[in-house]
C-alpha cells in the first residue's frame, strides 16, 4: 500500500504556526489526508511539551483525532491529563478539531448507580448539566489549556457528547457510548493560542441521551 507524502506548512492558521514544529501530509489509497504533526502543547502541569499528533483533514479544514491512533508518548500524556482530574481517556471517543485547535481530548468518569441510589424515586432519571471554564487570566502570544466538564445521569445505556469552544476558534467535540444505568463527568480539554488581549468568551455544550445542557463563560487574555 503506497502513500503520496507532500510536506506542508502553507495552509495553517497563522497564529498557530510557532506552535506547530512540522507538519506532513499524505494522501492514503482512499482519498483521505493523514497528516503527522509536531505541535507545542500544555502538560498535566502547564508545562510544554513536544507531541506528536496523527490527524484525519476533513474537507472544511477540521481534523478528526483517534486517541487509539496516536504515539505512546501521546496516549501517556493524555493519559496523565485526564488523571490529573479524576478521569480516565475516553479511546473510544472520536475527537473533532477545528483547525486553530492545537491539541484536545476527552476524559470519562463513569460509574454505575447502585441499588441504593435506585430505590430512590429519581435516581435513573436522564440527567446532564455543563459547566463551562472561565473566570481566570492566561498570557497573550502563547498556547494555553483550558478544561470544561459536565456531569451525567443516565437511566439506560446511551451516548454522551461534549463540544467546547474557546475564544469562537478552539473547539473539539467528542463523542462516546455509555453503559446505563448510571452516572459520570465527562471532562473535555484543548490548547488553544490566545493572539489578543481582551475577553474571550469559552462555551460547553454536553449532551446525554435526548437532554442537552450548556454554558457560557469567559477568560481574560493578558
Amino acid at each position: 500500500m503506497r502513500l503520496t507524502l507532500i510536506t506542508c506548512g502553507f495552509f495553517l492558521p497563522g497564529i498557530v504556526v510557532a506552535q506547530i514544529v512540522s507538519q506532513n501530509l499524505s494522501i492514503s489509497p482512499e482519498g483521505e489526508r493523514r497528516v503527522v504533526r509536531h505541535v507545542k502543547l500544555k502538560d498535566e502541569l502547564g508545562a510544554e511539551v513536544l507531541v506528536e499528533q496523527h490527524l484525519i483533514e476533513l474537507d472544511n479544514g477540521d481534523y478528526l483525532y483517534l486517541p487509539d491512533s496516536q504515539p505512546q508518548a501521546t496516549k501517556d500524556l493524555e493519559e496523565r491529563i485526564c488523571a490529573s482530574m479524576g478521569s480516565r481517556v475516553s479511546r473510544s471517543a472520536i475527537s473533532r478539531w477545528s483547525p486553530e485547535t492545537l491539541g484536545g481530548g476527552t476524559c470519562r468518569d463513569d460509574r454505575p448507580i447502585d441499588s441504593a441510589d435506585m430505590a430512590q424515586p429519581k435516581a435513573g432519571a436522564l440527567f446532564i448539566n455543563a459547566i463551562a471554564t472561565g473566570n481566570y487570566v492566561v498570557p497573550v502570544n502563547q498556547n494555553s489549556a483550558h478544561r470544561c466538564s459536565a456531569s451525567y445521569s443516565l437511566d439506560s445505556a446511551g451516548t454522551v457528547t461534549g463540544e467546547l469552544v474557546v475564544d469562537n476558534r478552539c473547539q473539539s467535540s467528542a463523542s462516546d457510548y455509555a453503559a446505563g444505568p448510571g452516572q459520570g463527568n465527562m471532562q473535555a480539554y484543548v490548547n488553544c493560542f490566545m493572539p489578543r488581549q481582551g475577553t474571550a468568551p469559552t462555551r460547553m455544550k454536553a449532551c446525554a441521551g435526548t437532554q442537552c445542557s450548556t454554558d457560557h463563560n469567559a477568560i481574560t487574555v493578558f
